[in-house]
């Protein structure tokens, strides 16, 4: 397949900018992929912790979303509880889109997400 040509350097590059995500997803589709897009999601929970560690909000929340939207368990965890709880990653409480999440989680293999 054609993405199989794209080096994993520009594809992080697109994915750290804030594109892609859709072009990812159809990635996924194609033979060899799991682990490449594995990677990125690692990559972008990676930034996201890094930028929440640096209290750069805006940055850290952009990037836990699209490792989420990546199908990202433990991203997809820390966004149930920022909505269900008290907020977070620049996100509003909001208990139902936190029980949304949360059920996203459970679906994508998190034990703490199914408890």
């Amino acid at each position: 397949p054609i993405f199989s040509q794209v080096p994993f350097e520009i594809w992080k590059d697109i994915l750290i900018e804030g594109e892609g995500v859709a072009l990812c997803r159809l990635a996924q589709t194609c033979k060899g992929f799991k682990e490449f897009v594995d990677n990125l999601r690692e990559l972008l929970l990676e930034y996201a912790l890094k930028y929440r560690r640096e209290d750069n909000i805006p940055k850290a929340s952009a990037h836990i979303l699209r490792c989420a939207d990546l199908g990202d368990h433990r991203a997809s965890f820390q966004i149930a509880i920022a909505y269900w709880t008290v907020g977070g990653w620049g996100l509003k409480r909001d208990q139902e889109k936190g029980v949304e999440w949360m059920k996203k989680s459970a679906e994508r293999g998190s034990a703490a997400g199914m408890a």
